[in-house]
């Protein structure tokens, strides 16, 4: 009998509030839209997301940690979905 369970999503953050999950949304489509052209163009953008989720965190929000983690992991995502290195 397995005794251990995996945190579910609610243990480890929480949810973010609607308006951060639209611009969380919306700054990745962005992104995704400058890569047609210019892929380092969309990576400057999620890194200016992160930037303002930085912000966030410093300024004390209860999303902030996770808003981190979300554009830390886009970022990574992002790269290797376009072959950037760095």
């Amino acid at each position: 009998m397995r005794t251990s369970r995996r945190p579910c999503r609610a243990d480890r953050a929480p949810p973010l509030p609607e308006r951060r999950r639209e611009e969380l949304l919306r700054t990745l489509a962005e992104a995704e839209a400058l890569a047609g052209g210019a892929p380092p163009a969309g990576l400057d953008h999620l890194c200016a997301g992160l930037e303002r989720a930085e912000e966030a965190l410093r300024a004390g929000e209860p999303c902030g940690e996770a808003l981190v983690r979300t554009y830390q992991f886009l970022i990574d995502w992002y790269k290797e979905r376009h072959r950037l290195d760095g």
